[in-house]
Protein backbone atom coordinates (compact mmCIF):
# COMPACT_ATOMS: atom_id res chain seq x y z
CA UNK A 1 0.00 0.00 0.00
CA UNK A 2 2.92 2.36 0.65
CA UNK A 3 4.01 1.93 -2.97
CA UNK A 4 0.50 2.71 -4.18
CA UNK A 5 0.30 5.90 -2.12
CA UNK A 6 3.76 6.94 -3.30
CA UNK A 7 2.77 6.61 -6.97
CA UNK A 8 -0.42 8.61 -6.40
CA UNK A 9 1.53 11.35 -4.62
CA UNK A 10 4.14 11.54 -7.38
CA UNK A 11 1.45 11.95 -10.07
CA UNK A 12 -0.33 14.69 -8.16
CA UNK A 13 2.82 16.60 -7.27
CA UNK A 14 4.24 16.28 -10.79
CA UNK A 15 1.16 17.85 -12.36
CA UNK A 16 0.92 20.63 -9.77
CA UNK A 17 4.51 21.71 -10.49
CA UNK A 18 3.60 22.65 -14.05
CA UNK A 19 1.75 25.83 -14.99
CA UNK A 20 -0.46 24.02 -17.49
CA UNK A 21 -1.81 20.57 -16.70
CA UNK A 22 -4.46 18.64 -14.83
CA UNK A 23 -4.94 15.89 -12.26
CA UNK A 24 -7.89 13.49 -12.14
CA UNK A 25 -8.97 11.14 -9.37
CA UNK A 26 -11.83 8.72 -9.79
CA UNK A 27 -13.32 5.24 -9.74
CA UNK A 28 -12.08 2.54 -12.09
CA UNK A 29 -13.21 -0.69 -13.72
CA UNK A 30 -10.75 -3.05 -15.41
CA UNK A 31 -11.03 -6.26 -17.41
CA UNK A 32 -7.99 -8.35 -18.36
CA UNK A 33 -7.82 -11.50 -20.46
CA UNK A 34 -4.83 -13.25 -21.93
CA UNK A 35 -2.49 -16.18 -22.39
CA UNK A 36 0.85 -16.88 -20.75
CA UNK A 37 4.03 -18.40 -22.15
CA UNK A 38 4.80 -21.99 -21.14
CA UNK A 39 5.06 -22.38 -17.39
CA UNK A 40 8.09 -24.33 -16.24
CA UNK A 41 8.87 -26.24 -13.06
CA UNK A 42 12.60 -26.92 -12.70
CA UNK A 43 12.99 -26.14 -16.42
CA UNK A 44 10.32 -28.72 -17.33
CA UNK A 45 7.33 -27.39 -19.27
CA UNK A 46 3.98 -27.93 -17.54
CA UNK A 47 1.52 -28.88 -20.28
CA UNK A 48 -1.59 -28.13 -18.24
CA UNK A 49 -0.57 -24.97 -16.40
CA UNK A 50 -2.47 -21.67 -16.32
CA UNK A 51 -2.13 -20.81 -19.99
CA UNK A 52 -5.34 -18.74 -20.24
CA UNK A 53 -6.82 -16.38 -17.67
CA UNK A 54 -9.36 -13.61 -17.20
CA UNK A 55 -10.24 -11.27 -14.36
CA UNK A 56 -12.13 -8.05 -13.68
CA UNK A 57 -12.65 -5.68 -10.78
CA UNK A 58 -13.36 -2.19 -9.51
CA UNK A 59 -11.03 0.24 -7.77
CA UNK A 60 -9.56 3.69 -8.25
CA UNK A 61 -7.54 5.64 -10.80
CA UNK A 62 -5.19 8.64 -10.57
CA UNK A 63 -3.92 10.39 -13.69
CA UNK A 64 -2.05 13.53 -14.64
CA UNK A 65 -1.60 15.45 -17.89
CA UNK A 66 0.88 18.12 -18.88
CA UNK A 67 0.13 20.32 -21.89
CA UNK A 68 3.02 20.61 -24.32
CA UNK A 69 1.01 22.92 -26.56
CA UNK A 70 -2.60 23.92 -27.20
CA UNK A 71 -3.34 20.57 -28.88
CA UNK A 72 -0.70 18.15 -27.56
CA UNK A 73 -0.15 16.74 -24.06
CA UNK A 74 1.61 13.91 -22.27
CA UNK A 75 -0.21 11.75 -19.74
CA UNK A 76 0.62 9.40 -16.88
CA UNK A 77 -1.89 7.08 -15.23
CA UNK A 78 -2.05 4.76 -12.22
CA UNK A 79 -4.90 2.27 -11.91
CA UNK A 80 -5.64 -0.30 -9.20
CA UNK A 81 -8.61 -2.66 -8.98
CA UNK A 82 -9.73 -5.24 -6.43
CA UNK A 83 -10.93 -8.15 -8.50
CA UNK A 84 -14.15 -10.14 -8.21
CA UNK A 85 -12.49 -13.40 -9.26
CA UNK A 86 -9.57 -14.81 -11.22
CA UNK A 87 -10.38 -17.58 -13.70
CA UNK A 88 -7.82 -19.75 -15.43
CA UNK A 89 -7.46 -22.94 -17.44
CA UNK A 90 -4.62 -25.03 -18.73
CA UNK A 91 -3.54 -25.49 -22.33
CA UNK A 92 -5.25 -28.88 -22.48
CA UNK A 93 -8.37 -27.96 -20.51
CA UNK A 94 -11.80 -26.89 -21.73
CA UNK A 95 -13.19 -25.73 -18.38
CA UNK A 96 -12.36 -22.57 -16.47
CA UNK A 97 -11.18 -22.85 -12.87
CA UNK A 98 -12.12 -20.19 -10.34
CA UNK A 99 -9.45 -18.97 -7.94
CA UNK A 100 -12.18 -18.40 -5.37
CA UNK A 101 -12.66 -22.14 -5.18
CA UNK A 102 -9.24 -22.23 -3.53
CA UNK A 103 -9.15 -19.04 -1.49
CA UNK A 104 -10.79 -15.70 -0.68
CA UNK A 105 -7.42 -13.98 -0.39
CA UNK A 106 -5.61 -11.42 -2.54
CA UNK A 107 -7.05 -10.74 -5.98
CA UNK A 108 -5.98 -7.45 -7.51
CA UNK A 109 -4.54 -5.73 -10.56
CA UNK A 110 -2.48 -2.57 -10.82
CA UNK A 111 -1.00 -0.76 -13.77
CA UNK A 112 0.95 2.32 -14.78
CA UNK A 113 0.92 3.87 -18.23
CA UNK A 114 2.31 6.92 -20.00
CA UNK A 115 2.02 8.39 -23.45
CA UNK A 116 1.02 11.26 -25.71
CA UNK A 117 -2.48 12.58 -26.41
CA UNK A 118 -3.86 14.90 -29.08
CA UNK A 119 -6.67 17.31 -28.23
CA UNK A 120 -9.40 17.44 -30.83
CA UNK A 121 -10.24 20.99 -31.97
CA UNK A 122 -13.67 21.71 -30.45
CA UNK A 123 -13.87 25.51 -30.40
CA UNK A 124 -15.97 27.07 -27.62
CA UNK A 125 -17.27 23.68 -26.51
CA UNK A 126 -17.51 22.82 -22.79
CA UNK A 127 -16.24 19.34 -23.63
CA UNK A 128 -12.57 18.45 -24.12
CA UNK A 129 -11.73 15.32 -26.11
CA UNK A 130 -8.24 13.79 -26.29
CA UNK A 131 -7.03 10.67 -28.10
CA UNK A 132 -3.59 9.09 -28.17
CA UNK A 133 -1.52 6.17 -26.98
CA UNK A 134 1.58 4.98 -25.21
CA UNK A 135 3.08 2.16 -23.16
CA UNK A 136 1.87 0.34 -20.05
CA UNK A 137 3.02 -2.08 -17.37
CA UNK A 138 0.45 -4.18 -15.52
CA UNK A 139 0.54 -6.70 -12.70
CA UNK A 140 -2.26 -9.20 -12.02
CA UNK A 141 -2.00 -10.95 -8.65
CA UNK A 142 -3.90 -13.98 -7.35
CA UNK A 143 -2.19 -15.28 -4.25
CA UNK A 144 -2.83 -18.21 -1.91
CA UNK A 145 -0.38 -20.49 -0.12
CA UNK A 146 -0.85 -23.55 -2.33
CA UNK A 147 -1.66 -21.77 -5.59
CA UNK A 148 -0.59 -18.32 -6.73
CA UNK A 149 -0.12 -16.36 -9.94
CA UNK A 150 1.79 -13.12 -10.43
CA UNK A 151 1.43 -11.99 -14.05
CA UNK A 152 3.25 -8.90 -15.35
CA UNK A 153 2.46 -7.52 -18.79
CA UNK A 154 4.27 -4.96 -20.91
CA UNK A 155 2.59 -3.58 -24.00
CA UNK A 156 0.81 -0.82 -25.87
CA UNK A 157 -2.19 1.23 -24.78
CA UNK A 158 -4.62 3.46 -26.61
CA UNK A 159 -6.04 6.51 -24.83
CA UNK A 160 -9.41 8.23 -25.17
CA UNK A 161 -10.60 10.90 -22.74
CA UNK A 162 -13.78 13.00 -22.66
CA UNK A 163 -14.06 15.73 -20.02
CA UNK A 164 -16.94 18.11 -19.40
CA UNK A 165 -15.65 21.35 -17.90
CA UNK A 166 -17.90 22.69 -15.15
CA UNK A 167 -15.75 25.82 -15.06
CA UNK A 168 -12.22 26.80 -16.08
CA UNK A 169 -10.63 24.61 -13.40
CA UNK A 170 -12.95 21.72 -12.56
CA UNK A 171 -14.23 19.00 -14.87
CA UNK A 172 -15.78 15.55 -14.80
CA UNK A 173 -14.97 12.93 -17.36
CA UNK A 174 -14.38 9.38 -18.49
CA UNK A 175 -11.18 7.77 -19.77
CA UNK A 176 -10.84 4.46 -21.62
CA UNK A 177 -7.47 2.82 -22.31
CA UNK A 178 -7.76 -0.41 -24.33
CA UNK A 179 -4.48 -2.33 -24.03
CA UNK A 180 -2.59 -5.06 -25.81
CA UNK A 181 0.05 -6.86 -23.78
CA UNK A 182 2.96 -8.21 -25.80
CA UNK A 183 5.44 -9.57 -23.27
CA UNK A 184 4.86 -11.44 -20.00
CA UNK A 185 7.03 -12.09 -16.97
CA UNK A 186 5.13 -14.54 -14.76
CA UNK A 187 5.68 -16.65 -11.69
CA UNK A 188 3.67 -18.44 -9.04
CA UNK A 189 3.21 -21.67 -7.16
CA UNK A 190 1.34 -24.86 -8.04
CA UNK A 191 0.91 -27.32 -5.17
CA UNK A 192 3.54 -25.33 -3.22
CA UNK A 193 6.11 -25.77 -6.03
CA UNK A 194 7.45 -22.56 -7.70
CA UNK A 195 6.76 -22.18 -11.42
CA UNK A 196 7.90 -19.51 -13.89
CA UNK A 197 7.12 -18.27 -17.37
CA UNK A 198 8.42 -15.43 -19.53
CA UNK A 199 8.31 -14.46 -23.16
CA UNK A 200 6.07 -13.00 -25.81
CA UNK A 201 2.39 -13.55 -25.04
CA UNK A 202 -0.84 -11.80 -25.95
CA UNK A 203 -3.20 -10.18 -23.46
CA UNK A 204 -6.01 -7.65 -23.69
CA UNK A 205 -7.16 -5.19 -21.06
CA UNK A 206 -9.81 -2.49 -20.88
CA UNK A 207 -9.49 -0.14 -17.91
CA UNK A 208 -12.16 2.58 -17.73
CA UNK A 209 -12.18 5.37 -15.16
CA UNK A 210 -14.69 8.05 -14.23
CA UNK A 211 -13.72 10.96 -12.02
CA UNK A 212 -13.22 14.65 -11.33
CA UNK A 213 -10.29 16.67 -12.61
CA UNK A 214 -8.62 19.91 -11.61
CA UNK A 215 -6.67 22.03 -14.11
CA UNK A 216 -3.69 24.18 -13.13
Amino acid sequence: MKKVLSIMLVLCVAASLFAVGSVRVGAAFDFVSGKTPDFKRNETVLNNSARQYKTSGIGFDVSAKYDLSSDLSVFADFNMTFNFDFKFKGANSEEWNSFKDFSEKKLNSLSVSAGVAYKLPLANAPVKVSVGGGLFFERVLAEEKRLSFNFRHIGLTAYADVTYMINDKIGVGITAMPRIGLFDIDDGTVALVPVKASGFAFSFGMPVSVGASYSF
